[in-house]
């Protein structure tokens, strides 16, 4: 089986040829404890960017701006392209917690961008992606390789580093907003949590917004458990 450093090299590799990131053919994903792909202390170890305040302010006008021509649907698309922008990840999401008729828990993947836009319109069990750990911690969380432990997210793979952020209402936690790393030549630090806060927040009021305009179960949508191909 290769090694992380070895899919790492080959991913690198890949990406500076043009070509999308995708699992070599002897490359085995074996399952690891969480602990093992959870890193979100590197988050604090490393040095970060400093804040671009004049960036934030234009990324929150453009998105009132949106709410008033396009409404919140768009705008909620438009947020999520936004966190891909300011973090410079490879693809970004954002997924809501949703409940199916027997109270069963599941993720939604509402709106993805980016590389792996396919991953829209999925649904996974709760437990089985690593949203659930950031709705369980209501805190951000940093996973590497993540797909190594949560069978749900693996299409994704390979995700060289994962940032995900909790999305509140009140004191209900909505989901997450997230962004991927796939090649590995992106790493994640404490501005991009400020970021992917910041537009948390954003993606709430929004929300909200969209609830109100086309109902709870439009927001949700119908449970499905692979993601669209």
């Amino acid at each position: 089986m290769a090694s992380t450093a070895e899919i790492d090299q080959w991913l690198k590799a890949q990406l500076q040829g043009g070509a999308s990131p995708s699992k070599p053919e002897d490359v085995e994903i074996t399952p690891q404890p969480m602990a093992e792909v959870t890193v979100t202390e590197l988050l604090w170890n490393r040095s970060a960017r400093p804040p671009d305040h004049q960036e934030e302010i234009e990324i929150l006008l453009s998105l009132l701006h949106s709410l008033a021509a396009s409404g919140p649907a768009e705008t909620l698309r438009l947020l999520v392209q936004d966190a891909l922008d300011a973090c410079k990840g490879e693809t970004a999401g954002l997924g809501l917690v949703v409940t199916d008729e027997r109270g069963n828990k599941f993720f939604r993947n509402r709106v993805a961008v980016g590389m792996r836009s396919d991953y829209e319109g999925s649904f996974a069990p709760f437990h089985d992606v690593p949203y659930s750990v950031c709705v369980q911690r209501n805190s951000p969380q940093l996973f590497r390789h993540p797909e190594r432990y949560f069978p749900a997210i693996e299409p994704l793979a390979p995700l060289a580093e994962f940032l995900e952020v909790p999305v509140f209402e009140g004191a209900d936690n909505l989901g997450v907003l997230w962004i991927a790393s796939h090649s590995g030549l992106r790493e994640f630090d404490r501005q991009d949590v400020r970021i992917l806060t910041i537009l948390a927040d954003a993606a709430a009021a929004v929300l909200r917004m969209l609830r109100l305009t086309v109902g709870q179960k439009e927001v949700e949508g119908s449970a499905r458990l692979s993601p669209t191909s």
